[in-house]
């Protein structure tokens, strides 16, 4: 599998994840919602990182914490609050894709919100094209 290697592809799969999101329904797909919205996240991370570092981890916690670790560093607290909602995204995905319980289709609207705001703190702070 081809791994993504640079910030421009990585924000492109950003964007394309956040509009492949919006466009479920939350009453008929939740959980396809929340996932879409959750790798939306993970590759807005991924492309900051990218293009701020010149290289970013693969694994989804690692992404994580190396987020949070910028956000710390830049002393941010809108980074700082965006490295708290992917952390919390992650952990709502991976209850929702491994555990019994599904999200509600308020959840699932807040998770598009939430991946929305995201990629726009990111783009602001880091010179990315705004989400359309």
């Amino acid at each position: 599998m081809s791994q993504i290697a640079n910030a421009a592809e990585a924000w492109d799969k950003a964007r394309t994840k956040l509009r492949e999101a919006e466009r479920i329904d939350p009453t008929a797909a939740p959980g396809a919602l929340v996932h879409s919205a959750y790798y939306a996240m993970h590759h807005a991370a991924r492309a900051v990182l990218l293009g701020v570092a010149g290289t970013a981890p693969v694994r989804h916690d690692k992404v994580i914490q190396e987020f949070g670790l910028l956000a710390v560093k830049q002393d941010d607290a809108e980074l700082k609050d965006a490295g708290r909602a992917i952390n919390r995204m992650l952990t709502n995905r991976n209850i929702w894709d491994y555990e019994a319980a599904n999200p509600t289709e308020q959840q699932a609207k807040d998770a598009i919100s939430v991946a929305r705001s995201f990629l726009t703190v990111c783009a602001a702070k880091f010179g990315l094209s705004v989400p359309e």
